[in-house]
């Protein structure tokens, strides 16, 4: 999606630069053109052709046995195939693999009349430095590209999304964030296009923290934006209600959105001035009205955000049902299921449930499975496992039992909150070059980070605040080899300068 997203800005730019080329005096038709050339998964390869009439499209793809994907498209990005009729106008064709090898191609369109101002010859992009990865040392955030291209229009993006303007024989420096970065090359020549990204990693540790949980979650809001998840909407919970919250990781990522946290009868100021940096026109509340009241309802509309809905069902296990409602769809095979008052156990499995989208469903103290799962369960036969988080002290036996009469049923236990993150983390196999680390006895720099780490594919790892527990530790010292970045949630109360020291000895 990543690569098609850019194709469909690199077709409206090339579709502007060549839209004064149709003038039929100074065009020839032709009536087949060939492409051929390579691409991986970081590289992206777009030509532009004109066509004078109307015809049937032929699509003769001569690439061997190579997983080659492209597409054929119009500047408003309808996609055509072989076999469609084409109106006369201008087009491209995109290609692009996802292999981390690269992968010749070889494709001939016909069936059309091109206009002779249809190049099939790509600018050249010769990038000396970076290579295709690069880890920089810890803490450094810019590097220097270097390399030449006989473009006319040519770029590379940087961290903070302002492009640089290269040609030639370059030497620029360009800013990098904190983690894993695509630095991405630009070239242009006759209106076909070259798009190549290289990853450069910035290693280190990072603290995320304010003198409330309501800064903290004003501090994670413009974190996100920092990495491009600019969002219309805005999540606002009451920063006592975990049980909300945590459930609610899945719908943030969804919408690409902070929750930003508040007391229940009033917008802190931190939230507000958040709110007006993000000028957001959509809010979604958790929880009814003595959660988060009317009073705050009427901030947010004087705050300019014109549309705001509820999640408010009448408890934590009917708003979490509420809130897989709005995640959930028939290819959704799974769910995780966790005693609604085990607030470590949710974290740990929070940032996996927003990555994958599986829903979070919760369920009570009680011997038995809580009617709500019951319910969302029989209607909807499409999930067909279930994860449970915790022991049987946490989801009984009994319920265990019934969960499986409707589905494959798998535990993650552990002898501590802290080894159940650990756990989790083994059982999903999550990557293992990038953290988060939060308080596992007071949690509310963790639910309000869980979104941070699902949207930027980071695990979370439960702490106690003092040091690190040795199942955590043993846990990452099995992968420093593979560790990049760690992000800590909270101040040095919450997650001490002695653990930020450990981790950071790790990182190399």
């Amino acid at each position: 999606m990543r690569f098609f997203n850019k194709i469909i800005l690199i077709t409206f730019i090339t579709f502007i630069s060549s839209i004064f080329l149709l003038d039929e005096s100074f065009t020839k038709a032709a009536t087949s053109l060939t492409y051929k050339g390579k691409v991986n998964y970081q590289v992206s390869n777009t030509y532009t052709f004109s066509t004078t009439a109307k015809g049937t499209l032929t699509v003769k793809d001569q690439t061997e046995n190579n997983p080659i994907e492209y597409y054929i498209t119009s500047p408003d990005n309808v996609i055509y195939v072989s076999g469609d009729v084409i109106p006369p106008g201008t087009y491209t064709i995109s290609f692009h693999s996802g292999e981390e090898a690269f992968i010749n191609y070889n494709i001939t369109l016909s069936g059309l009349s091109f206009s002779d101002s249809s190049s099939t010859v790509l600018p050249t992009m010769n990038i000396s430095k970076p290579d295709y990865y690069l880890r920089l040392t810890k803490g450094a955030l810019d590097t220097t590209v270097t390399g030449s291209t006989n473009a006319t229009i040519a770029s590379v993006t940087q961290f903070n999304g302002n492009p640089i303007v290269i040609e030639n024989n370059f030497s620029k420096k360009v800013n990098v964030g904190f983690g894993h970065n695509f630095v991405d090359f630009y070239a242009e020549l006759n209106q076909n296009s070259i798009l190549d990204s290289r990853q450069v990693v910035s290693p280190g540790i990072k603290r995320l923290g304010g003198n409330s949980r309501y800064e903290v979650s004003a501090n994670v809001s413009k974190e996100l934006s920092s990495w491009g998840f600019n969002s219309s909407t805005v999540i606002i919970a009451n920063g006592e209600a975990y049980g909300d919250i945590i459930p609610a990781v899945n719908l943030a990522v969804k919408e690409q959105a902070p929750i930003l946290v508040t007391p229940s009868d009033a917008l802190p100021n931190a939230v507000k001035s958040e709110i007006q940096r993000l000028k957001p026109s959509n809010a979604i509340i958790l929880g009814g009205v003595l959660s988060v009241t009317n009073e705050v309802e009427n901030e947010l509309k004087q705050l300019g955000i014109k549309s705001i809905e509820r999640i408010a069902g009448d408890s934590r296990y009917t708003n979490a049902v509420d809130t897989a409602k709005r995640i959930v769809d028939e290819s959704t095979d799974t769910a995780i299921v966790v005693n609604g008052n085990a607030i470590g156990d949710m974290l740990s499995v929070a940032s996996v449930a927003g990555q994958r989208k599986i829903p979070i469903l919760l369920t009570g103290n009680a011997d038995k499975l809580h009617s709500s799962v019951d319910n969302y369960l029989s209607q909807n036969p499409q999930i067909k496992n279930i994860v449970i988080v915790g022991g049987p002290l946490s989801v009984s036996e009994n319920a265990e039992a019934k969960l499986a009469t409707y589905a494959n049923v798998d535990r993650i236990n552990g002898n501590s909150r802290f080894e159940i993150s650990v756990n989790v983390a083994n059982y999903f196999m999550v990557t293992t070059n990038k953290f988060v680390i939060t308080n596992g006895m007071n949690y509310p720099d963790g639910m309000i980070g869980a979104p941070l780490a699902a949207m930027r594919g980071y695990h979370i790892l439960l702490t106690q605040p003092e040091s690190l527990p040795n199942v955590v530790d043993s846990y990452l010292v099995a992968n420093k080899s593979n560790l990049d970045n760690v992000y800590i949630l909270g101040g040095p109360l919450s997650v001490s300068n002695e653990i930020e020291q450990r981790i950071n000895s790790l990182i190399k």
